[in-house]
């Protein structure tokens, strides 16, 4: 049964009430599967689909190959919630832990099968670098094809990128590609630019993702632009478009001591918009489209 709220904060939002028939024989179990596929749909988004980013890490437990793990496993030791539990250093994992809401991919097949479109497509995966997507991505398996949105705060070198980006070929749903402002025109201090090289340019990007970009536009429906495929790359402030500490106190600007385009905090949307630009003409370019 599905209700509307006609007052309250959520007013004009739908309700979904599930009222539970009482069984012949009296049990505890509630059947999802019985439910109609679109209502264990809206059931999976909201257990599955997250409002951030989920920032994906490795670890490395005892006598065991380094794995992908999410940002918050590597913080559990800190959490008041892990207090009273042993951990696990063997496997890497902790005893007596709640389960996860992924352990629902476990109960069979179909629900695996309907839920993972959902976990991989409808959230967004971070990285700090291109070295851990790999090993996420190479774990992942077949579940590269649902991919919609990936972000990389930071990238790593040049043929790690590549092969990252190789590996994607048959995500053909994916429709972002995220990259920090700070990776095409670095974001490094005075002392460390000498010992670090210098910060790929837009060039360099979409000389490493035209491979991905040309499976994604041969791949594409009929009916979709060649447009989409363009606008796969998205920059975004390091500073999530907020200013930086020196401008917010009245000093210098940080971001324009601290980067190679030396673009002031007033003036990074511009800054973004002509990197974007340069990065959808350079893949036209690639790919033979006219923009």
């Amino acid at each position: 049964m599905q209700l509307i709220l006609t007052e309250g904060a959520l007013k004009g939002h739908h309700v979904l009430v599930i009222e539970p028939v009482a069984p012949k024989k009296k049990t505890k179990v509630f059947r999802l599967l019985d439910l109609p596929a679109e209502i264990r749909t809206m059931i999976y988004g909201h257990v599955f689909e997250e409002t951030g980013e989920i920032r994906i890490r490795t670890y490395k437990p005892r006598k065991q190959p380094r794995r992908p793990v999410r940002d918050s496993f590597n913080t559990y030791c800190r959490r008041p919630s892990m207090k009273g539990l042993t951990f696990d250093r063997v496997h890497g994992k902790w005893l007596g832990q709640k389960p996860s809401a992924l352990t629902m991919l476990s109960v069979s097949k179909r629900v695996f099968e309907e839920a993972a479109p959902i976990i991989y497509g409808d959230n967004t995966f971070a990285f700090d670098s291109t070295k851990e997507a790999l090993l996420f991505f190479d774990c992942i398996g077949q579940m590269r094809k649902h991919l919609r949105t990936i972000r990389f705060h930071d990238i790593g070198a040049p043929t790690t990128t590549a092969n990252t980006f190789r590996m994607l070929k048959d995500a053909k749903q994916l429709r972002t590609i995220e990259v920090c402002h700070g990776i095409l025109c670095g974001s490094y201090y005075d002392w460390d630019r000498a010992h670090r090289p210098a910060p790929p340019d837009a060039r360099t990007l979409v000389n490493m993702l035209a491979p991905l970009a040309k499976g994604l536009y041969k791949a594409s429906p009929s009916g979709e632009t060649s447009h989409s495929v363009l606008d796969i790359i998205r920059v975004y402030s390091e500073h999530n478009g907020s200013r930086c500490y020196g401008c917010k106190i009245g000093r210098n600007c940080n971001r324009a001591n601290d980067t190679y385009c030396k673009t002031h905090c007033n003036d990074i949307a511009a800054h973004l918009k002509e990197i974007a630009a340069e990065c959808k003409t350079r893949l036209a370019l690639q790919l033979r489209i006219a923009v």
